[in-house]
């Protein structure tokens, strides 16, 4: 049994009685997308501190398949499809075109590469 960290090749080697071998080799990749970070809130206020709700993650490559906003009533206020976690846009706390109330919103994000999903709420703060 083996649990590592980060990526790594193993091979088994097995000799029989007769000093027969056989090996079989195996590559276990561990992929980084468990460090993604979905903040709780933002503050669009014009500032240029915190002004756009965006993923973060320890590796900027991976694809965001599909980031949904959704508002109280299910309506979705915003969505952001295939784009790496770095070259994001990021909700900027508008709908067609107004800036919104203050309130709570809910998220829906899915990573291309693991197909792992996250759910979360949102608080926009003016």
């Amino acid at each position: 049994m083996a649990s590592p960290s980060i990526s790594t090749d193993y091979t088994l080697v097995l000799t029989d009685e007769n000093g027969c071998q056989i090996s079989l080799s195996i590559k276990v990749i561990i992929q980084s997308d468990t460090d993604i970070f979905t903040p709780t809130g933002f503050s669009p206020n014009g500032d240029q501190v915190n002004d756009r709700f965006k993923i973060f993650g320890k590796n900027p490559n991976l694809t965001i398949e599909k980031l949904n906003i959704f508002d109280r009533w299910g309506e979705l206020i915003y969505e952001e499809n295939n784009v790496s976690i770095g070259s994001q846009i990021g909700w900027d706390g508008t709908f067609k075109g107004l800036p919104l109330n203050p309130g709570t919103f809910v998220f829906y994000l899915k990573i291309k590469e693991s197909g792992r999903t996250i759910y979360g709420d949102i608080n926009l703060v003016r």
